[in-house]
């Protein structure tokens, strides 16, 4: 079994390592060799600790639970040769549905990746790769306008962050993009949310409400807050460059290397007592 991780999960196994070193760290072995007079005995110590935690050679016993715990999933389904379907929200479900609609909307010239990529270390779908400039780009549809991203100035999700460096490694691409896009929310999305907002559902069937009187002026107010059609295209749509960082890509496949080690010792003899 050659372990290798799916762009979109990359954030899963990213977590710092136990005993990684942190910027704080460093700035104190800075410091202390930095001082003018000789380090005291408690000084010392630390310092030495310090310096021992920075020279460590990580081994797959340092990985985050996180990272164990998704490498332990991804034997199972291996070993029993099964992949657990996840039920989708409503977030989710609305961008598969939207996905060929928004990048149509983003540019008529853009289409929709079905090819998969892979290297030594990372499998993945980039949603759109541009040829001419050795870009890429992925669209992300917000389920409405309050989680559209309109003021952040950093992208909001640094899962997508991962992802894109394991797809520019994939494809020897520098230029990656993230673009939100508020889409119209297809009807029986907004069907489903008005039942799960005023108690309307297969037990009470839409026909009864509409009978009421009440319900078609209501739903269509309500149907309103999902439709931007009469939006400003500005309003709509908002890019998020991740930047190309070749150390980043390297601590991915470091962190593969890792679990591949975790793999080899505790999982490969699932049956054998340690």
């Amino acid at each position: 079994m050659k372990f290798k991780i799916r762009a979109s999960a990359i954030h899963n196994i990213m977590a710092p390592l136990k005993n990684q070193i942190t910027e704080a760290q460093l700035a104190k072995i800075a410091e202390l060799e930095a001082r003018d007079k000789a380090l005291t005995p408690k000084m010392q110590e630390t310092y030495d600790e310090l310096v021992a935690k920075k020279n460590h050679i990580p081994t797959y016993k340092d990985l985050p639970d996180g990272a164990v715990k998704y490498a332990e999933s991804w034997v199972k389904n291996q070993l029993y040769k099964k992949s657990r379907i996840y039920l989708s929200n409503k977030f989710t479900e609305k961008g598969v549905t939207v996905e060929d609609d928004i990048i149509k909307y983003l540019n008529p010239a853009y289409t929709n990746n079905k090819e998969q990529f892979e290297n030594e270390w990372i499998t993945g779908e980039p949603d759109i790769i541009i040829k001419k400039t050795k870009t890429l780009r992925d669209v992300k549809s917000s389920w409405d306008y309050d989680t559209f991203p309109l003021f952040e100035k950093e992208l909001p999700n640094k899962d997508y962050y991962w992802q894109g460096l394991g797809y520019m490694d994939l494809l020897g691409y520098k230029k990656y993009f993230v673009d939100y896009v508020l889409s119209d929310t297809p009807e029986y999305l907004i069907e489903k949310e008005y039942w799960k907002e005023f108690g309307v559902g297969p037990e009470e069937p839409i026909q009864l409400a509409i009978a009421k009187k009440t319900y078609t002026t209501h739903y269509k107010e309500f149907r309103k807050d999902y439709l931007y059609n009469d939006t400003s295209r500005e309003l709509r749509i908002k890019t998020f460059e991740v930047k190309y960082d070749s150390e980043a890509i390297q601590s991915i496949h470091d962190r593969v290397e890792l679990i591949r080690e975790l793999i080899k010792n505790e999982y490969d003899k699932p049956n054998q007592s340690k």
